[in-house]
């Protein structure tokens, strides 16, 4: 598209935060897209009356009919009229509206002189009809020479003229779209139309950009002749009433830690703020400084004090944060409290000098937890770019990229060699048809983070947990018999990996949805944003933990933490997924949850691209992979009821010479199995990769589940279905699954099955083949993931 970014030039000119908005959005369209732009700024001096109406009426007369698109985002410039006008909100004349003087009328004087003007302005018409009679009425009154104090900056008569024109120019029916910098600003009285749907999208600092992929500065004793050994509390801002320096060189002067106030800056209050700091040698003035020198003074410095009041935005913060280091601003301070979270990237004072003088004190008193916070806001706002805004102001929503998925679990789920593992992976995946889908987990096995992409909207990023988390793990195990309690252990001491935290505030940023695999990072979750959270619940966790844990009073204690937790999960939960109808009627009946916000997800499967359903071609694959006549499966996770079925079927299998028995998944490592004397029949596989297992799948004659105990759905059923393979299961190891003893699979207790293995050997498996089939169409159609996920509402 062609498009122009239409803009106010001050009078006299100033570079400021608005400036750096409209040149970094012209740079952004020109250089890294295929739009053309064009920067079209107009001389608009706001000094008195005329020049405020004469700054409107230029806006409003200029043609830009050669462009696609229009952007504004300050008056008077968003009364340009074109086809398609997107408003990027700045701010309005705050003098004239949200900073009015509240000991000022906002009546207009009663008086012949202005009774026409007066008529055209309370006039409920928004349309652009009206302009020339405006500025008609304006001149007319202009010429009639009015009182001077009707002309007064300010006073309530430019108040309304300003208020009905703004009123014109944002008017619904000439604008495409609305945006603006901040909540701050969106939430402001009067700056939108009452109907306008207004989308907030943060603007980045090209400083803060170039921090973050320039990295921390390399520290230095000695920078412009400031001592960097000693502890810098460094402010920036033009020096003006609106950013209140004052209240920080208040509030820094009560301050009796050694340490360093440096106030970069110019502006009308230089010299008065000189003659405040007077006598204090720990307060220098450096002047305006070049991009390089702010870099390396926000990245030398110990926090950043910014203390404006009522800010539209604020890009002093971003820079702060871009450079790791936390923000002390006050509970006044406007859109700098969208970034600033007490104690996690800064900290918020009472905007009074000793409350200010307080937060500096505890800083000064512990730089470890101001380098945390400062790491945090780092993550915060590093999905601030040029692309995310550039994107917000041209697409449509319904080109927008994707909407944003965080899932977070306590491993990895790649590979998906587990039936949980699979299950999560799965529904992840079907998610990022439609969605960008991060999942972030946590691995003990990588000395860096990891990121691991599946597609161009698909990726696990893996957080290695820290030593002390490792160390308070292993304690806990041995306190609970050697159980394995990591899920558990990432509940309890998640906040020892500090890259837990800040990894899942940098990519909850501007997310639409979290999702909690299994409820033990929910804390975490919610700790890190406020938006909807959905728990994918695979067991009912206090059930399952029941029956793992040792009856001892660390393993009651225990087991009544993870209650709790799974208590607030459900209870935070805006929808629970479920695995089987009758786990559902637990959260219901147990945790009280509406029905309505319990979504029954069963397990699902892949259905592979060339299904082995025929016989002579699975006879191949076996005789490829060296097995001779009938072949079995058995595939499991190291989790007691899959232990404990291993073993049932090693002896089953003692009684059925004739079957070679694959058993697969990490259930074989478990001792009870590993101390088993094997029949030579069964050959323990272990872990495997994915073709692998998708061989052993195609080739397998019977896939077997001996269960017979846990909670939800058996996905090892669906598996063996999904791959043409004669499914011989327990009735517990159906549960969930709506197929038919002999229409779909055959049920048989652990003591009939070696029996019922016997019967499918001696009557080849060619008589079971419509079985087989059936039970594939019926996984295909109702339970592949793709037929599940596709009635997801997101």
């Amino acid at each position: 598209m062609k498009i122009a970014v239409i803009a106010p030039s001050p009078v006299p000119f100033e570079f400021g935060g608005a400036e750096r908005v409209w040149l970094g959005l012209t740079h952004y369209f020109a250089n890294d897209t295929r739009h053309v732009c064009e920067l079209i700024k107009l001389p608009s001096p706001e000094r008195n009356f005329r020049e405020i109406i004469n700054s409107y009426r230029q806006f409003s007369e200029l043609s830009l009919s050669q462009f696609d698109l229009v952007i504004s985002g300050k008056y008077p410039a968003w009364m340009v009229s074109h086809r398609n006008h997107v408003v990027y909100m700045l701010h309005r004349l705050r003098g004239l509206y949200d900073t009015w003087p509240a000991d000022l009328t906002t009546n207009l004087p009663d008086d012949a002189l202005l009774a026409k003007l007066k008529a055209v302005l309370h006039h409920p018409s928004t349309s652009r009809t009206q302009l020339p009679e405006i500025f008609g009425e304006i001149s007319q009154l202009l010429i009639a020479c009015p009182p001077e104090e009707w002309l007064a900056l300010p006073a309530p008569l430019i108040r309304a003229i300003v208020h009905k024109l703004d009123a014109i120019g944002l008017a619904s029916q000439g604008i495409s779209k609305y945006l603006a910098i901040s909540q701050n600003v969106r939430n402001r009285a009067n700056y939108f139309p009452p109907e306008a749907k207004v989308e907030v999208a943060h603007v980045p600092s090209d400083l803060a950009l170039s921090i973050l992929r320039e990295g921390a500065a390399q520290p230095a004793d000695h920078f412009n002749g400031i001592d960097d050994t000693v502890p810098t509390f460094f402010t920036v801002s033009r020096l003006d009433d609106a950013k209140r320096i004052s209240l920080i060189i208040d509030a820094f002067r009560q301050v009796k830690a050694p340490s360093r106030l440096v106030i970069a800056g110019d502006g009308p209050q230089r010299q008065a703020l000189t003659k405040q700091a007077q006598g204090d040698k720990r307060i220098l003035f450096v002047g305006r400084l070049s991009e390089a020198e702010l870099a390396r003074h926000y990245q030398t410095a110990l926090a950043v004090p910014f203390v404006p009041y009522d800010e539209d935005y604020g890009l002093v913060t971003l820079e702060a944060l871009a450079a790791g280091r936390p923000v002390v601003t006050v509970s006044d301070a406007g859109g700098v409290l969208e970034f600033v979270e007490d104690g996690v990237t800064g900290l918020v004072a009472d905007p009074d000098p000793a409350s200010l003088a307080a937060a500096f004190e505890a800083l000064l008193k512990n730089p470890i937890q101001a380098r945390k916070m400062g790491e945090a806001g780092r993550e915060w706002v590093r999905p601030i770019t040029w692309r995310s805004l550039g994107t917000a102001l041209v697409l449509p929503a319904e080109e927008r990229p994707r909407r944003r998925i965080v899932i977070a679990n306590t491993y990895p789920l790649w590979p998906a060699d587990t039936g949980g593992k699979r299950r999560a992976w799965s529904m992840a995946r079907e998610l990022a048809s439609r969605a960008d889908v991060t999942i972030i987990a946590l691995t003990r096995h990588d000395a860096t983070p990891e990121q691991v992409t599946f597609s161009p909207y698909f990726r696990e990023l893996r957080i290695p947990i820290s030593q002390e988390h490792i160390e308070a793990e292993w304690a806990l195990t041995k306190l609970l018999d050697e159980t394995s309690v990591s899920d558990i252990a990432a509940t309890l001491y998640g906040h020892l990996t500090p890259a837990l935290e800040h990894t899942l505030r940098s990519h909850l940023a501007g997310a639409d949805l979290a999702i909690a695999c299994h409820p033990y990072l929910y804390r975490f979750l919610r700790a890190a944003w406020e938006g909807p959270i959905w728990y994918d619940a695979h067991n009912v966790e206090t059930v399952l933990k029941d029956a793992i844990l040792p009856p001892t009073p660390a393993g009651r204690a225990v087991l009544a933490e993870v209650a709790q937790l799974e208590r607030d999960c459900v209870a935070g939960a805006e929808q629970i997924l479920t695995v089987s109808a009758e786990e559902r009627t637990i959260f219901h009946d147990r945790f009280g949850k509406p029905k309505e916000q319990i979504w029954l997800i069963p397990n699902g499967a892949d259905i592979p691209a060339e299904p082995y359903l025929e016989r002579e071609r699975r006879e191949a694959l076996k005789e490829r992979i060296g097995v001779k006549g009938p072949l079995a499966i058995y595939v499991g996770s190291w989790h007691a009821p899959n232990v404990e079925g291993a073993l049932a079927l090693i002896e089953i299998a003692r009684e059925c010479p004739e079957w070679t028995f694959l058993f697969v998944g990490n259930m074989v490592a478990a001792s009870e199995v590993q101390a088993v004397a094997l029949p030579d029949n069964v050959l323990l596989l272990g872990l495997v990769d994915e073709e692998a297992l998708q061989t052993i799948f195609a080739a397998a004659d019977v896939g077997i589940n001996p269960v017979v105990q846990g909670a939800g759905t058996s996905l090892k059923v669906i598996d063996y279905a999904a791959h043409g393979a004669l499914v011989l299961t327990t009735p517990i190891g159906l549960r969930g699954i709506d197929m038919q003893d002999g229409e779909h699979v055959i049920v048989a207790e652990r003591a009939q099955m070696a029996g019922a293995l016997h019967r499918i050997a001696t009557d080849t498996l060619d008589a079971y083949q419509e079985r087989i089939s059936s039970a594939f169409n019926y996984v295909s159609e109702n339970l592949s993931w793709r037929a599940i996920m596709r009635n997801i509402p997101f």
